[in-house]
């Protein structure tokens, strides 16, 4: 599959949290590794990179800000001129400047991964979807907590018109 150059990665909510024994038994074990593979492309290609982080405001949660549990994974950490949206919603776009960001860098269409399928992901590609972008997801790049909710996700991304495609369409 080819992409435009301004097509930008997206990964979402992949912080140290996802190994909270909560999440535990997630149904894609290979989501480290998948991402890490698109991730290693893009920047060799030098396409744009948009890493999303869950800032959590529940003193209890394991994504609060303060918290190990709000690093990225090693395998997905930001590099130099790679962009952090910090959210506070399960929408990256909602309450932060991500739209415009995109905007002003004439950045689409956006490819994303990340953590937890039917939750932020999907929230974020139908937050994007709803602003007018072009949207991939990564079936192999996104995990959640059972086959079931991941597999339902997807299909109703696609009912929304994102495309699914794999990490090795892309990377």
């Amino acid at each position: 599959m080819t992409l435009s150059d301004q097509a930008a990665l997206v990964i979402v909510d992949v912080q140290q949290a996802i190994d909270d024994p909560k999440y535990a038994g997630r149904n894609n074990p290979e989501l480290l590794r998948n991402l890490g593979r698109v991730l290693d492309r893009w920047r060799r290609l030098g396409r744009p990179v948009y890493l999303v982080a869950d800032d959590s405001p529940d003193p209890e949660s394991p994504w609060r800000p303060g918290q190990p549990g709000n690093e990225f994974k090693p395998e997905v950490a930001p590099i130099a001129g790679e962009i952090v949206i910090r959210k506070t919603a399960g929408d990256a776009f909602e309450g932060t400047d991500f739209e415009a960001r995109l905007r002003r860098a004439g950045h689409g269409p956006l490819v994303v991964g990340g953590f937890q399928t039917d939750q932020c992901v999907a929230a974020t590609v139908r937050g994007a979807l709803d602003r007018g972008f072009e949207v991939y997801v990564l079936a192999d790049g996104t995990s959640t907590l059972t086959e079931e909710a991941h597999e339902r996700a997807l299909a109703e991304l696609t009912d929304a018109s994102a495309k699914i495609i794999t990490a090795s369409e892309v990377g």
